[in-house]
């Protein structure tokens, strides 16, 4: 019974002792992943941004729409309407007229 017990706890430190390498290991691994998984969203996002240019070029509207979208003024309006909206939303009474 005794042996079976320091079976048991040796096996636990062996597990405790795998656990710490695997942990170190995965460490190592996802930090260089980070700067994988960066490169790869930077990629990502000149390819979207190509792919918004050229159906630009092909479609009148929608390069007419892409312009609106990606202007300075839209982007103030739309978060001055959101701003304007939780204000209103989080009143007590908002004027209803019944």
């Amino acid at each position: 019974m005794i042996s079976d017990v320091k079976d048991a706890m040796d096996i636990n430190l062996k597990a405790i002792d795998v656990m710490g390498n695997f942990r170190s290991f995965l460490k190592k691994r996802f930090t260089k992943k980070d700067v994988l998984v960066d490169m790869a969203q930077e990629v990502d996002n000149i390819l979207e941004a190509d792919k918004l240019q050229f159906r630009a070029e092909i479609n009148c509207f929608y390069s007419i729409c892409l312009k609106i979208t990606n202007s300075k003024p839209f982007s103030v309006f739309i978060f001055v309407s959101i701003g304007a909206n939780t204000l209103v939303l989080s009143m007590d009474r908002y004027p209803i007229e019944r």
